[in-house]
């Protein structure tokens, strides 16, 4: 594992008034602070990285390509690619959010957003959106529920009413087996548990507009 120097720092070009600062390792690779990269790391378009992002080795990222602080790409994945299943998707950027935890052999198809702290499991393929806190694998992609956000355990529901799931605008309170922490959810999170996460809709354009403002210079850069 090779961790990047970042004695030459550097603002990106037409990113003035970035938080952070970067390092350019490629002219399409801009990296954040103390970022490591494995061997045979292969880079297609414009790729960033915020701080403390690793990615093991024979990775291979496809621009656009936003991967946001504290986020960790396992060998042999490809993050980015091209989605024969969804070719207007695949034109829009990919946003990894931080946190994320990606499994080694796995494939995140161009415009898909994998969600704060989510977790991808080893040989997944992932032509959706994968929530914040959730653990999601297998191909097609399954949601396999929720992540405790103190100690990282996979959330049951046990004894949960399958009738409570179904109704609409309920909220779920589930506490985890491990360290007793609770959680609420509403009933539309936790109805795809289980199942086959679905495509993106037309609430894209909506989330762009809640996208950060580095991101939104980096769409411009």
């Amino acid at each position: 594992m090779q961790t990047i120097s970042t004695s030459a720092w550097l603002h990106p070009v037409g990113m003035s008034g970035a938080d952070n600062v970067y390092t350019l390792l490629r002219e399409n690779l801009l990296a954040g602070l103390h970022c490591s990269f494995g061997s045979d790391l292969q880079v297609t378009g414009t790729v960033m990285l915020e701080d403390f992002v690793t990615i093991h080795k024979s990775a291979s990222l496809y621009g656009f390509l936003y991967i946001e602080r504290d986020v960790q790409i396992g060998e042999y994945s490809q993050v980015g690619m091209h989605s024969e299943k969804n070719t207007a998707l695949s034109a829009e950027f990919t946003w990894v959010r931080s946190g994320a935890r990606i499994g080694h052999h796995s494939q995140i198809a161009g415009g898909v957003i994998i969600g704060e702290g989510a977790w991808l499991e080893p040989f997944s393929q992932a032509d959706c959106d994968v929530p914040a806190g959730a653990q999601a694998g297998g191909t097609p992609l399954i949601l396999r529920g929720y992540l405790c956000s103190r100690c990282g355990s996979l959330l049951s529901a046990a004894g949960l009413n399958p009738r409570l799931v179904e109704q609409a605008e309920q909220q779920i309170q589930l506490i985890c087996r491990v360290c007793g922490y609770p959680h609420l959810f509403t009933t539309q999170q936790w109805r795809w548990v289980g199942r086959e996460l679905p495509l993106p809709g037309e609430h894209r354009q909506a989330d762009k507009l809640a996208t950060p403002a580095g991101l939104r210079r980096f769409m411009q850069w």
